[in-house]
């Protein structure tokens, strides 16, 4: 039996395409019965919503036929990045750091402060 995770990504794709389709006819129906021009920018905003949904419904179709994996929907078979083993230098340090390096440079017309 396929993870539950698994299981979701094989119906996120299709139900994309459902929603997509379903807005794309809500937004014919509007636009065919709009007696304002608000209507009908409210019907062209769910046509592009439903093609900005199409879109990614595609995208997500082709990641899964190209068998891409994404950490979104597989997070048990990516396990999370160990911690960089050299220690960063603390921030106390950095701005240490800095002040010495402004200190070593000319200030305004060769004079230091």
């Amino acid at each position: 039996m396929a993870p539950p995770v698994a299981r979701a990504e094989r119906i996120g794709s299709p139900l994309m395409w459902v929603s997509a389709a379903l807005l794309t006819f809500i937004a014919g129906a509007l636009f065919g019965q709009a007696k304002s021009a608000i209507h009908e920018i409210e019907a062209l905003l769910l046509m592009i919503a439903a093609i900005m949904i199409g879109v990614g419904a595609a995208v997500l179709h082709g990641l899964h036929w190209l068998r891409l994996e994404l950490r979104l929907y597989h997070p048990e078979t990516h396990p999370a990045e160990a911690p960089p083993t050299a220690p960063e230098p603390s921030a106390t340090d950095r701005k240490r750091e800095i002040m010495q390096e402004q200190a070593s440079r000319p200030g305004l017309f060769g004079r230091r402060p």
